[in-house]
């Protein structure tokens, strides 16, 4: 999935260990992604605000934790160079399926008591995959069910032949058109074809735990994806 959290090798980044910090010296992304198969954990930790280039690594007298009501599981650690971030997967994917992340440490009490509900799943009816379409000529029609008005609908676009695109949709009913103006081609590429990968989301966020004096965010997402073809 990208990543999840937008994972990326970053230039300038620095490694604290939990146990040199307070609970309210970091911040915490959290976010779980249901793709139609699993429901996958991830959370970056960083000291300071959701700017900072200064990585948490989780000490190993202090655990993270994300339990969804029928089991707790320790997230895994995942590296790249001195970027850590953490991971888990779980089966449940259910609309209403509340998820718990916790900071357990005995220096400050950690932060229990973070929380995200899954939004109701959906499908992608249109349109059909590996359909052809121009990025000058024509809007593309994409259409899902079912509809829930309240949460947020993410659309990521991506190819070898445009700008890449994320928008977060005005409501979720279910139809969004895709206009030529979304769809920018990169320089060189203007008379080329490729494919269009496409990722819709339905975003809920969740609650973060206080004591994360930082900041940060958590959400839950339902994720589907759709593969096209982009003709000039």
């Amino acid at each position: 999935m990208v990543s999840f959290i937008g994972i990326a090798f970053v230039t300038g980044c620095f490694t604290v260990e939990s146990n040199s910090l307070g609970t309210d010296e970091i911040s915490a992304e959290m976010e779980l992604e249901a793709d139609g198969e699993q429901t996958h954990a991830r959370v970056v930790l960083r000291e300071g605000g959701s700017t900072s280039n200064n990585f948490v690594r989780v000490s190993e007298e202090d655990q993270l934790k994300v339990d969804d009501g029928t089991r707790a599981l320790l997230l895994r650690e995942q590296s790249l160079a001195t970027f850590y971030y953490y991971t888990q997967d779980f089966t449940a994917q259910a609309a209403g399926t509340l998820f718990t992340f916790s900071l357990v440490r005995e220096l400050d009490g950690g932060a229990p008591d973070s929380t995200a509900s899954l939004p109701e799943p959906f499908t992608i009816t249109g349109p059909d995959p590996e359909s052809a379409w121009s990025r000058t000529s024509e809007a593309i029609p994409l259409s899902w069910d079912p509809p829930a008005p309240g949460d947020t609908m993410r659309l990521v676009l991506k190819g070898a032949c445009i700008e890449p695109v994320e928008l977060d949709l005005d409501t979720d009913v279910g139809a969004w058109f895709i206009r030529q103006s979304d769809l920018v081609s990169l320089d060189g590429t203007e008379a080329e074809s490729c494919q269009l990968n496409l990722t819709l989301s339905r975003v809920r966020p969740g609650v973060m735990d206080t004591r994360f004096a930082k900041g940060g965010f958590i959400e839950a997402s339902q994720v589907r994806t759709l593969e096209l073809v982009l003709d000039p």
